[in-house]
This record gives C-alpha cells, sequence and structure tokens, in this order.
C-alpha cells in the first residue's frame, strides 16, 4: 500500500508544460475562432474551458485531450471543427494549465473532469440547445468512452484509448518490475478506489456498449504508450454502433498524431530545432472528412 501511495504521488504532478510542437491561441489569426473563456467546478476543483463558437452550429464538439495536455494541444482540430461548421468545447483537466489542483490526480481523473464539462454544458442555456459529440484521445480517449452514456451525447470519437486505469498501469509496469507488478496490482487497485471510490475503474469497453450511441475508436498498430492488452480494441469488435479501425501504416501507427498529416508528424520529429506550430498541427484531411461524415451521419440518425 506504501508502493502504491508513492506511485499516485510520484507520478501524476502538476502538468504546466506543453509540448514544444504544440500551437497555442496567441498563435493564431484569433479573430477567425473567437473563444470564450468558462470556468466550472470539478469536485471542489475550478477547472477552466474555453468554448469557440460557429455560426449556426450543427453541434457542438467536446474535446478531452490526452493525459497532461492543455486544451491547445488539439487547436489544429479546434479550427478545422468550426471550419466545418461545429461549435467547440475544450477544457484544462485537474492540475492542468489554466485548472486549478495540486496535482493530475490520477489516470481517472479526465473521466470525471470530462464528466462535470458536460454538466456545465447541460446546465448552460447558450450550449445545452446544441447536440454534443465527443473527441477524446488516450486518456481523454477513456474519459470519452466512459461518459459517452450522458443524455446529451449523440456519438464518440476515441483515439488511442485504454480499457481502465488500473489494467493500464499494470501492464506499463509489467514492461519495468515483470511479475511484480501483478504483486503490485491488488494494492494498486485499492488504492485506486481510495483516490477515486467507485468512478475510477469503470471499463470503458462496457459504458461504451451501454450507452448504445454510435462510435469510431482509433488506435495505432505500433502504439508504444498503451500496452495491447490495455488498449480498448482488444475489447471491442465492430457493429452496428461501434466501428474499429487499427492504423498500421507508419508514421500514423503510434499514439498520438493519428488525426494529423504524415508531414506534421515529420514536423514533430525533426531533430532540427524548434518545430513550426502551424506545420506540426496540420490536420489530416481525409481523416477530418471522415470524422465530420460520422458527426453529421449521427445527428442525422438522431433525428
Amino acid at each position: 500500500m506504501l508502493v502504491s501511495a508513492m506511485f499516485y504521488g510520484v507520478f501524476f504532478p502538476r502538468r504546466d508544460t506543453a509540448e514544444d510542437y504544440t500551437l497555442h491561441y496567441s498563435g493564431i489569426d484569433s479573430s477567425s475562432y473567437p473563444r470564450e473563456r468558462v470556468r466550472f467546478l470539478s469536485g471542489d476543483r475550478t477547472l477552466t474551458g474555453y468554448c469557440y463558437p460557429c455560426d449556426d452550429p450543427s453541434g457542438l464538439i467536446v474535446i478531452s485531450g490526452g493525459f497532461g495536455e492543455v486544451c491547445d494541444a488539439h487547436l489544429g482540430e479546434t479550427m478545422a471543427f468550426v471550419d466545418n461548421g461545429f461549435s467547440v468545447f475544450c477544457f484544462d483537466c485537474t492540475g492542468v494549465g489554466e485548472s486549478e489542483g495540486n496535482g493530475t490526480v490520477g489516470l481517472a481523473q479526465p473521466s470525471l473532469d470530462l464528466r462535470a464539462a458536460l454538466m456545465y454544458i447541460a446546465d448552460d442555456p447558450a450550449l445545452n440547445r446544441l447536440p454534443v459529440f465527443l473527441y477524446g484521445h488516450s486518456a481523454g480517449g477513456y474519459a470519452a468512452a466512459t461518459c459517452a452514456d450522458q443524455p446529451c451525447v449523440k456519438a464518440a470519437v476515441v483515439l488511442s484509448g485504454f480499457e481502465s486505469p488500473t489494467l493500464l498501469m499494470r501492464e506499463s509496469a509489467r514492461n519495468y518490475v515483470g511479475v511484480f507488478a501483478d504483486i503490485e496490482y491488488p494494492f494498486l487497485s485499492l488504492q485506486n478506489d481510495i483516490v477515486f471510490g467507485g468512478q475510477g475503474s469503470k471499463s470503458a469497453s462496457d459504458c461504451l456498449k451501454k450507452a448504445g450511441i454510435p462510435a469510431l475508436i482509433y488506435e495505432g498498430s505500433d502504439d508504444r504508450t498503451i500496452p495491447p492488452c490495455a488498449r480498448l480494441s482488444r475489447y471491442l469488435s465492430d457493429s452496428s454502433d461501434i466501428t474499429v479501425t487499427i492504423c498500421d501504416k507508419p508514421p500514423k501507427n503510434g499514439h498520438s498524431g493519428i488525426w494529423l498529416t504524415e508531414d506534421a508528424l515529420a514536423c514533430r520529429t525533426n531533430d532540427s530545432g524548434n518545430p513550426d506550430p502551424v506545420a506540426a498541427n496540420e490536420v489530416d484531411r481525409e481523416f477530418l472528412r471522415v470524422i465530420m461524415d460520422f458527426y453529421r451521419k449521427s445527428l442525422e440518425e438522431n433525428n
């Protein structure tokens, strides 16, 4: 138990620094993409979010980023979504960027924060009239899957998601300590329950199946962050509601960047100096077309 408690204390600190390739709002034409800053509670912590409106929106896309990512990390997709007629809501999770919190708490925290964001949206008269579509990556993908049961949610896109936080931690630990990860697992699970109660060990696949909404699942075949046994796709199969796509062509077969062009990924891995944030966040047009068609089809079926 002491080791588990120390694990949570050491591996989930505050995250205030963005990657060098992050495209920040200060680096774009803000007049073309105006945004409104909002604040809402997640537990006893105040989180900061931003709403990017568009004229006559088809719906509201709620972006849930990867663990420790500031919401600007997905600004490329945000602008693309707005250009295609959707308003966008994004936020910094607990312990990240502009939000409160001494630490990021644990892998289940983004799920709690996304649920709090959806509650805020449901209470906001300017937002609750719009159908909601989820878009999540990594821990944000787990959050999107576990929050798909909210009444306002009409469809979800999950990128590089995992099945459960404790399973991911155990499978990742096996790469470092082998069988000792299995010995520690019961205590890690107990510590997770102490921190999150019954909300910290939800099965992403079970939540998606029970929600019964259309979902697109994207994963890279060479994901070095999520071990194969912890990947969401392992617990899902294609159905009328859920479509699983495994990206196996380099360089888009890793954990991050499924939504980017190959040139953008090359820019991110270029060691010659600081990458150009605009070039490093160029969204793949074909990927964007598939996502937009999916959201619009989901909207038509709901109507």
